[in-house]
């Protein structure tokens, strides 16, 4: 993979974390969903499969200590918004809707699933309330660090030999 192309995923996966992020913020600032909740295994995020693609090329080139900074931020952001999930979505209508949207061939029923979905509420004390933007501070640092890492190893690909692509 050339230069450019590890350059372009690099930013696809930049912009992929920060729409995630505040898809979970508006999720919280709402009270409701608006669409499908990002994926809480952090495996199957598209961010994780940019940073195992290709046998870990990038962990060559932007090196590995990098590399695993990322990954570790990465899955302390997934361990933290996993908690926010189970703990104040998590909810058997809203698994039950999800299942079907998933499962469903068609367009028009998709939609209408998704319009149930966006009227789904997310009710909370004021001690729940609290302690969710106690956790969302926490994650939204989280995610500052790992946007930090990756504009160091933007710096690095950019820097890196050629005979690295």
């Amino acid at each position: 993979m050339s230069r450019e192309e590890e350059l372009a995923r690099l930013n696809d996966a930049r912009v992929f974390h920060i729409n995630t992020m505040n898809k979970v913020s508006r999720i919280i600032r709402n009270g409701s969903f608006m669409g499908i909740p990002p994926k809480v295994d952090y495996e199957n995020c598209s961010f994780h499969l940019w940073l195992t693609a290709n046998n870990n090329d990038l962990s060559n080139i932007i090196g590995s200590i990098f590399h695993s900074e990322l990954v570790d931020m990465h899955k302390k952001w997934h361990d933290l918004y996993g908690s926010i999930y189970k703990d104040f979505f998590d909810s058997r209508k809203l698994i039950a809707i999800l299942n079907k949207i998933e499962n469903s061939t068609k367009e028009t029923e998709k939609a209408k699933l998704l319009v149930k979905l966006n009227k789904i509420k997310i009710r909370l004390s004021a001690y729940e309330e609290e302690r969710l933007i106690m956790m969302q501070h926490e994650m939204k640092n989280v995610s500052a660090k790992l946007l930090l890492i990756l504009d160091s190893s933007e710096r690095k690909l950019k820097a890196a030999s050629s005979s690295l692509f």
